[in-house]
């Protein structure tokens, strides 16, 4: 049955694979039952889920993949906990898809318990919940309740998330973008600048919205770091000194640097960038816990700055 699942799959006879038949006989198999009939049951699970998911019923496919994983124990061979690692990663990036973010970084975190040496060369495909599972923790770590420790605990579970997603796709501007968050937020700075700058480099100059506003944060927290001639390289590196105009301009009046006159328009959009720089350096984790380096004086902008 496993077999003939396996052939509607490739087949995309999709409400086949879902039928009662295969459900009745995945159903008789408990996670007390021999290795190679939980493997079988286990396998229609992630051919079930995968149905689903083309189907547009998102919500049972997140249920198969979590009933594939009940089956394998964390004890089985490494290729069948491959096999639960793959559907819970699955089932983590259902939740993602659907914005359920706290959810997501709890069936990731399961994920984590099973050797994932072979996720069935699916690594494409889960990405992205271990990229959001990286966001939230890192993003979580700014909330003043949290102890130093417990701060750093999240981080470093972040790192293992951002670092393993790079792994899978390591050209992938996201899972660049996401290391090198990571990164900044622990104050290796060099590490992160070093994978920020590829990301740019990925992304060019033609960027969509969400990728835009995630470079320019990442390269605002930067710069309000102290890193302005990293920024400047990277995005003359990257061909983004067109199309972050007011970042560039913002840059380089932080290293002291002249500037150029400019339209009016422009003029606001720097002195908006430089406020959100400020904001960065007194209210961020970067700036409490001493990653900040001292500010370089720059001219202040005004209307002898405006072009004419």
């Amino acid at each position: 049955l496993a077999m003939r699942a396996a052939s509607f799959a490739r087949l995309g006879n999709y409400d086949a694979i879902v039928s009662d038949d295969y459900a009745h006989f995945a159903e008789a198999v408990n996670a007390s039952d021999d290795e190679p009939r939980r493997e079988l049951a286990a396998l229609y699970f992630l051919m079930c889920g995968k149905a689903h998911e083309a189907l547009d019923n998102a919500a049972e496919a997140i249920k198969v993949w979590i009933r594939c994983a009940d089956l394998i124990s964390v004890h089985d061979r490494s290729s069948l906990q491959g096999t639960a690692a793959t559907a819970l990663l699955l089932a983590a990036r259902g939740h993602a898809v659907r914005n359920e973010l706290s959810e997501t970084v709890t069936v990731t975190r399961k994920a984590w318990k099973y050797d994932r040496t072979d996720v069935l060369g699916l690594h494409q495909q889960i990405v992205l919940p271990l990229v959001i599972s990286a966001a939230w923790l890192s993003f979580g770590e700014q909330d003043s309740g949290k102890s130093r420790r417990k701060r750093a605990a999240d981080l470093a579970e972040a790192e293992r998330y951002a670092r393993c997603a790079w792994e899978y796709s390591p050209k992938d501007w996201m899972t660049l973008h996401a290391l090198a968050d990571v990164l900044a937020r622990q104050g290796r700075w060099e590490e992160s600048l070093t994978h920020l700058a590829e990301a740019a480099n990925r992304l060019g100059a033609d960027l969509n919205s969400a990728g835009h506003e995630l470079l320019t944060k990442s390269l605002i927290r930067a710069l309000a770091a102290g890193h302005g001639s990293w920024v400047k390289d990277i995005m003359a590196n990257a061909d983004l000194v067109e199309s972050m105009e007011p970042l560039w301009h913002a840059t380089c009046a932080e290293l002291g640097e002249e500037i150029e006159p400019l339209p009016a328009e422009v003029i606001d959009a720097v002195a908006a960038v430089r406020a959100r720089v400020e904001a960065v350096r007194a209210g961020t984790i970067l700036g409490k816990h001493g990653m900040t380096a001292r500010r370089t004086p720059g001219p202040r902008f005004s209307r002898r700055h405006q072009r004419g």
